[in-house]
């Protein structure tokens, strides 16, 4: 039998203009509604912001598919040319760098 969570208790917080503009805009920020950001406040858990995440995994996509390609043409021909170390090389420079902008900017 699965317990219903029921939620039957409320909390008032009283704000003047200057920390209510704040909190509104962490909760705008932290892409949650209202109850559920301050659940997570009050909880003490991490609340994370990933902008552009389905664009980071669109390129990830592409470039794996460009290394599987490179890695199925060694196969075949039994050796890599430098060219194609070289554009390995580029590409994984390329996910290193979107990597860490998305780190600079994952917490709120």
């Amino acid at each position: 039998m699965e317990v219903e969570r029921k939620r039957n208790k409320s909390v008032l917080v009283r704000m003047d203009e200057r920390e209510y503009e704040k909190y509104i805009k962490l909760v705008k920020k932290s892409k949650l509604n209202q109850q559920n950001y301050n659940l997570r406040c009050m909880l003490n858990k991490d609340i994370y912001v990933i902008d552009g995440i389905q664009e980071l995994a669109m390129q990830i996509r592409k470039i794996g598919v460009n290394i599987n390609q490179v890695v199925h043409l060694s196969n075949q021909e039994n050796y890599l040319h430098k060219e194609d170390t070289d554009k390995l090389k580029m590409l994984m420079d390329e996910i290193w760098k979107v990597l860490i902008s998305f780190i600079k900017q994952i917490k709120i």
